[in-house]
């Protein structure tokens, strides 16, 4: 087996192993995948939404706030497209599994704003000049997340042969995007992984966690909407995972940490 089937085996079973399969595909992951083909299609037809929508560093002081979220949404090229959705899809229908399809939605949008307010403050001093788009620091985020999570109870995993410190591999990944993708925003990705630490830590869920009985009251009106879904998806609601969101993974039977609300 060459080196390269080799790695690609080993990233292979270890995505798996982080998120393993589901019988039905949560409503919010598949229904953003599908969104964000529908905004780049509309996009080549309407270059002029890149420079609407993307996140450059002067949206802080000229007050365009709409841009701390929008960024997300549209991507360059098809590749660019692809790629992130591919990364993306995994990582998040586990996390909606686990945490809720409105908290998801919520998580979410803070992310992509934790993330685009200090890659403004960094860019109005190293690079004023220079946009971002894409999805792709939500991928760095919930990768982060889940090697947090995993962590836990593997302190390495191994990639290519070396042992690596389980919460350095999203920083591994980083550095290959880097090089592999120079024009790629390396410090965008940067701060989008200790923002998925944060997550994981704890330390954002009083701004990720809305009222939960106000949630279920709105879901409860809109029963009958939601179980017109198609039976292949999953709507996650809040009664179903709030009393065990965000409890880490147990290592012989005891329980490393809890970031439970």
């Amino acid at each position: 087996m060459s080196s390269f089937q080799e790695v690609s085996q080993q990233v292979g079973n270890q995505l798996k192993r982080l998120f393993p399969a589901a019988d039905r595909v949560p409503a919010l992951s598949v229904g953003l995948s599908v969104f964000l083909v529908l905004v780049y299609l509309f996009s080549v037809a309407n270059p002029w939404i890149l420079d609407a929508w993307c996140l450059s560093p002067q949206a802080l002081p000229n007050f365009e706030l709409s841009r701390l979220t929008t960024y997300t949404l549209i991507h360059e090229n098809f590749f660019h497209l692809l790629f992130n959705v591919a990364s993306l899809y995994g990582p998040l229908s586990q996390f909606e599994v686990q945490n809720g399809t409105v908290h998801t939605a919520v998580v979410l949008n803070f992310l992509a704003t934790f993330v685009g307010v200090p890659y403004c403050l960094c860019g109005l001093l190293f690079y004023p000049e220079t946009s971002v788009l894409g999805a792709s620091g939500w991928c760095f985020s919930m990768l982060s997340y889940y090697y947090y999570l995993r962590s836990q109870t593997e302190e390495t995993v191994k990639l290519y042969r070396v042992d690596v410190p389980t919460t350095m591999v999203p920083f591994v990944f980083l550095l290959v995007v880097g090089v592999l993708v120079p024009s790629s925003s390396f410090m965008g990705h940067l701060i989008a992984i200790f923002a998925g630490y944060a997550l994981g830590y704890g330390y954002l869920k009083h701004f990720t966690n809305p009222p939960f009985r106000l949630i279920e009251r709105i879901e409860a009106a809109l029963d009958s909407v939601i179980d017109r879904l198609p039976a292949q998806l999953h709507y996650i609601k809040e009664h179903e995972v709030s009393q065990e969101r965000y409890v880490l993974p147990s290592h012989a039977g005891q329980v490393l940490g809890t970031n439970r609300v």
